[in-house]
């Protein structure tokens, strides 16, 4: 589903978790690269897509001194510029925020359930930003997310959404590609700039310190 971006002229962030097992060994950094080329933001998802405020209270700051950054390490040694990173399950707290902020530009939580599409909505940057399911699972829906975007839009704000898969088959973690098609033209519409998550960290490292 390459072609939609393509097609539509937008860039977006691809946020990868178990580069090694799903990526590497599968013969499917190549493509992922091109990605980049093109340029779309390749950022880190973690090591083993598992619970992280869990990690920090089961095993310690140690957690993520040894195996959390392999990964990501991995990665760049492949050629992906890597700089932010996306919870799993947007499983976050100020300890796990603390923790990871020195490693990351920008964080990024997860909200897939809450009826308040709002949340999502930011009138400027900050180091952790919440990212609403465009999944097919989410209580939103395409009316939803227009009139979100209409609010971003008045307002000058950012509203992220974030999605598993794009897919005709039905799952709960995918969203159909004519769903996605829609929303992207209608926030292009509606004037909204599309922006990746190392776009947001470099406004947040231009802006004033309090």
């Amino acid at each position: 589903y390459k072609s939609i971006f393509e097609e539509e002229n937008v860039r977006v962030t691809f946020f990868i978790d178990r580069y090694t097992s799903r990526i590497k060994n599968k013969g499917l950094t190549a493509p992922l690269l091109e990605l980049q080329d093109l340029g779309h933001e390749i950022a880190y998802h973690s090591n083993d897509h598992s619970n992280m405020t869990h990690n920090l209270t089961e095993f310690g700051p140690s957690y993520f001194e040894d195996d959390f950054y392999k990964q990501m390490v991995k990665m760049q040694d492949d050629g992906f510029d890597v700089s932010t990173f996306a919870y799993p399950f947007g499983s976050n707290d100020a300890n796990t925020d603390s923790l990871l902020s020195s490693g990351f530009d920008l964080l990024r939580d997860f909200d897939g359930q809450d009826p308040d599409i709002t949340k999502c909505i930011r009138k400027e940057v900050s180091k952790v930003m919440t990212a609403c399911s465009m999944d097919d699972k989410s209580i939103h829906d395409l009316d939803n997310f227009k009139v979100a975007i209409d609010i971003a839009e008045q307002y000058k704000s950012i509203f992220i959404l974030a999605g598993h898969a794009i897919g005709e088959w039905p799952n709960e973690y995918t969203m159909p590609p004519e769903t996605l098609r829609e929303i992207i033209r209608y926030a292009k519409i509606s004037g909204l700039e599309f922006k990746l998550y190392k776009d947001l960290a470099e406004e947040l490292k231009s802006q004033p310190l309090d």
